[in-house]
């Protein structure tokens, strides 16, 4: 009796994009470790303690303290990794920017782009005349940017996913929509407190805005793990 060779059911279509795809993903998953060394080595090499709740991440990248004492190596260590993120989303963006057949690879471009110029700029140390206000405006757009791209992201992941009208409300349901919704109040909340921060000089909006910088941080790092192949 002649064997009949059945098919490898399992084995999907990656498509012919999904290399691609897959150096897109790894290039922006490294942005989460980086972000997290950055900062944990710039903060074990400043000369005081940092007021994580009272005090901007930007304090960790000043040439001096808040006491004024030299801080030299963590402004380095801030600025140095601030310039590989911009560095990792430049490449994305020029990926982007080339691969018309990625899904939405201009917006996606634009905002790579925009990132590697936000990251760049918040590697100039805080608080140097004339240049110190370039740090603020590349602080404000990288976390903005960085924000608003994972919750595009996490949309297209959630609708390519649970596209049906009525879609089995499994746990991977409950899970992807938590995600997205989290990421979304994590943007709203900085760009709420952020604004009104800049608006006035209240203490209580000071602190304020300094823990949703750092909330909004910890979010997409955590978050941009959870995006899959298909979503780049």
């Amino acid at each position: 009796m002649q064997s009949v060779t059945i098919p490898n059911q399992n084995v999907e279509d990656k498509g012919p994009n999904y290399k691609i795809q897959r150096f897109l993903q790894g290039l922006i998953v490294t942005i989460a470790p980086i972000l997290v060394f950055t900062i944990v080595f710039a903060w074990i090499f400043y000369p005081e303690k940092y007021l994580f709740f009272q005090e901007y991440v930007s304090q960790l990248g000043k040439y001096l303290s808040a006491s004024s004492l030299p801080n030299l190596t963590s402004m380095i260590i801030f600025s140095a990794g601030f310039c590989i993120c911009g560095a990792i989303f430049l490449a994305i963006a020029i990926i982007y920017f080339m691969k018309n057949e990625l899904e939405n690879n201009v917006l996606k471009g634009i905002f790579g782009l925009i990132m590697a110029v936000g990251a760049v700029l918040t590697a100039i140390p805080a608080g140097l005349p004339t240049w110190g206000i370039l740090h603020g405006i590349g602080a404000a757009l990288f976390i903005a940017s960085f924000g608003i791209l994972n919750f595009i992201l996490q949309m297209i992941r959630f609708t390519r996913k649970h596209r049906p009208l009525k879609p089995e409300k499994t746990p991977a349901f409950h899970r992807d929509l938590a995600i997205t919704i989290i990421v979304f109040i994590a943007l709203l909340i900085f760009a709420i407190f952020y604004s009104m921060k800049v608006i006035t000089s209240s203490p209580v909006l000071q602190i304020l805005a300094q823990t949703s910088q750092k909330l909004i941080l910890i979010v997409d790092c955590i978050a941009i793990f959870f995006i899959d192949t298909d979503d780049m």
